[in-house]
């Protein structure tokens, strides 16, 4: 509950032009991707005819594009691009900026506290995705 409470802090400090979905959706293809609209939906947690509206907003805007399956012409794959990479860093980097201001007034909350924080998560992330939905 509190990576959540502090996601969406984090994304209401980093307001841009886009919606945070994008965002969300971007940086999912960028660590699994590329993908097929029903395994992005999935990892989206979001319908498919969601993300197939989503993927089609990123296509228009250069962010992500689709290239035909080698597995099964019928379907595309889905990846983000190299503006879309360029743009999801920059979101992450203004929106760092804005939680590092908020952190240097506080006096209870140091950087190198956040950061053990971060590691701590990161790998405790990583640990989950390793098992995956097997266990």
């Amino acid at each position: 509950m509190a990576c959540d409470r502090f996601t969406r802090a984090a994304a209401r400090l980093g307001r841009t032009r886009d919606a945070s979905a994008s965002w969300r959706a971007m940086a999912i293809l960028e660590e699994s991707g590329p993908l097929r609209i029903s395994e992005f939906a999935a990892l989206d947690r979001c319908s498919q005819p969601t993300a197939t509206a989503m993927i089609k907003k990123l296509e228009e805007a250069g962010y992500v594009q689709r290239t035909s399956d080698p597995e099964d012409g019928r379907a595309w794959l889905v990846s983000i691009t190299t503006v879309g990479s360029d743009r999801l860093q920059q979101v992450r980097a203004e929106t760092t900026e804005m939680i590092g201001h908020r952190l240097s007034d506080q006096t209870d909350v140091g950087r190198d506290e956040v950061a053990a924080a971060l590691r701590v998560l990161t790998r405790l992330t990583d640990m989950i995705n390793e098992k995956g939905d097997n266990q």
